[in-house]
């Protein structure tokens, strides 16, 4: 009974994880070009003001709104491969069975923040409907729009580690992404 719920887990993780992995990577590509962009709207910015002593006022704002999409667009990625910020000590002095718990509830407190975040996020976006920025006429519907793309994205990334978690032998290197699409 057990390995027929651990064969159909894995089923059902498989293409879960390439759809995570197609997200992931197009989210990384897309903040690589935002953060070109960004970059170029500085160095506008930065001659304008200094070379013909006048100042560019969209700049900054339209800098700051891709600053924000691009930390959304590659959290999905920096969580699927293990590259969030995270304090290992505690976890590596526990033993194997008790560092595959700790992994376990922590991502059910990931999938529980980021459930709860997404549905905050998307009537967040829905009143960005109604408000421009202040130094350009976009929407800010647009911006507010990274929100809840990065919690979907992330729940989606926990509910495949949390399969993974859950179907893997303790005996195997549970950072791996062996199986883990």
């Amino acid at each position: 009974m057990l390995s027929t719920i651990t064969k159909v887990l894995k089923t059902i993780n498989k293409p879960l994880g390439q759809l995570n992995n197609i997200n992931a990577t197009i989210g990384k590509n897309s903040a690589g070009i935002l953060l070109a962009m960004m970059v170029l709207m500085i160095i506008a910015q930065v001659g304008f003001r200094y070379i013909l002593n006048d100042s560019l006022t969209w700049t900054e704002e339209l800098s700051k709104f891709a600053m924000v999409w691009i930390a959304c667009l590659v959290a999905p990625w920096a969580y699927l491969h293990h590259l969030n910020v995270s304090i290992d000590m505690f976890h590596e002095a526990l033993p194997k069975g008790m560092q595959r718990i700790a992994e376990i509830i922590i991502t059910l407190l990931v999938l529980i923040i980021t459930f709860q975040f997404f549905k905050y996020s998307v009537g967040f976006v829905s009143n960005g409907m109604s408000i421009n920025a202040a130094s350009v006429p976009i929407s800010l519907f647009y911006i507010y729009l990274c929100m809840p793309y990065v919690f979907a994205s992330l729940f989606l990334v926990g509910i495949e580690k949390l399969i993974h978690y859950c179907t893997v032998p303790l005996n195997n290197d549970m950072n791996s992404t062996e199986g883990v699409v």
